[in-house]
């Protein structure tokens, strides 16, 4: 099991079943930021407010091509937050304009999740492991991650011994 990938697999599904119910949380920032944008930037996020807005992102027209950042959905964590809404305004611009918010949301998920899931070289305990495997058991996908990477990879003893040339 790649628990990296299995950890992005299972944050990704609970985020959009939240989405789905449009349960999905918005945590109000500490200090908000301003996000100074391009003209064609400020315009795509003029016109997508009330969707992130959905999504759990607060950004609201504080000028001509400047926006208020607020508010993020609890699930993102990040220093540096300007970046990232940066990022993922470059993210949805490459999904199209035309996307419904679902779709919107699934790529700021996507974008997300990798860097909230555990690392790959994480040590996870025995319970923890445990949990991991459960959750992924109850995914509608549990085989790959959101990126289409494998979660799990089945191999037989027989082919192992061969791996390490112990077949005669």
């Amino acid at each position: 099991m790649d628990q990296h990938a299995a950890h992005e697999r299972v944050l990704y599904e609970q985020l959009l079943e939240q989405m789905q119910r449009e349960e999905t949380a918005s945590q109000k920032l500490l200090l908000p930021e301003t996000v100074e944008l391009s003209a064609t930037d400020a315009q795509f996020v003029a016109e997508q407010v009330e969707t992130l807005s959905r999504l759990g992102v607060g950004i609201s027209a504080f000028g001509e091509r400047t926006f208020l950042l607020d508010a993020l959905p609890p699930f993102v964590k990040v220093k540096d937050t300007k970046n990232f809404v940066l990022s993922l305004i470059d993210e949805l611009k490459s999904v199209g304009q035309g996307v419904n918010s679902m779709r919107l949301g699934e790529a700021m998920v996507i974008m997300t999740v990798c860097r909230q899931a555990i690392k790959a070289n994480d040590a996870l305990a025995g319970p923890e492991l445990e949990k991991l495997l459960e959750d992924l058991r109850h995914c509608t996908m549990p085989y790959t991650c959101p990126h289409g990477r494998p979660t799990l990879i089945e191999m037989s003893y027989p082919e192992l011994e061969k791996k390490f040339g112990r077949t005669v």
